[in-house]
């Protein structure tokens, strides 16, 4: 049986482009999830997106990286977020992506990607497991199950490669994978 599917609100539209150090104020503060697809770094330096809160402090980062870097990012705090801060030293886009538009991972195939990405959860009753592969490189890899009530469960976190089973946790309706390389998750 499948769980009627969650419908998260719309997130706002935003888009910008820079080249170099900037700090983007949005049109109104989000309170709210919504997944950011960012690229840049083509030149490998060092490459952080953080966001600013209300307060003015900047919480943890949602990109640290010194490769290039072209990922999607949960961007969900427990305050409102007034923009972003970006470090680089070269160009950079940030944009916003529904929430309710993200890939669908089911059961008939493994799901395939590479890099930082975000995808949705097929909500079926009863007890739910990944099959995960990952990790080649012997880097930083993570998978996150995100709820809606905010709830983030660690399913794995490994700088070795990887490959196992694990379990999904009850009510998961989206995982977030860090990752460097390429990595494949099936549901069972």
């Amino acid at each position: 049986e499948v769980v009627d599917e969650f419908a998260w609100p719309e997130d706002p539209r935003l888009e910008q482009s820079g080249s170099g150090d900037e700090v983007w104020f949005f049109p109104e503060s989000i309170s709210g999830p919504i997944a950011v697809e960012i690229d840049g770094n083509e030149s490998g330096r060092f490459f952080a997106v953080r966001p600013i809160f209300e307060s003015g402090e900047t919480g943890s980062s949602l990109v640290s990286a010194t490769d290039p870097y072209s990922g999607m990012v949960l961007l969900w705090e427990d305050e409102p977020v007034s923009g972003l801060e970006i470090e680089i030293v070269d160009e950079w886009n940030i944009q916003s992506k529904s929430l309710n538009s993200l890939e669908l991972i089911d059961t008939s195939s493994p799901f395939e990607g590479s890099g930082d990405l975000l995808i949705s959860l097929n909500q079926e009753s009863g007890i739910q497991t990944l099959d995960v592969v990952g990790n080649s490189a012997g880097r930083f890899f993570a998978v996150r199950a995100h709820g809606v009530d905010g709830r983030i469960d660690s399913i794995i976190s490994a700088t070795d490669p990887y490959e196992g089973t694990v379990l999904v946790p009850a009510g998961t309706l989206f995982l977030e994978i860090e990752a460097i390389g390429d990595w494949s998750i099936a549901t069972k």
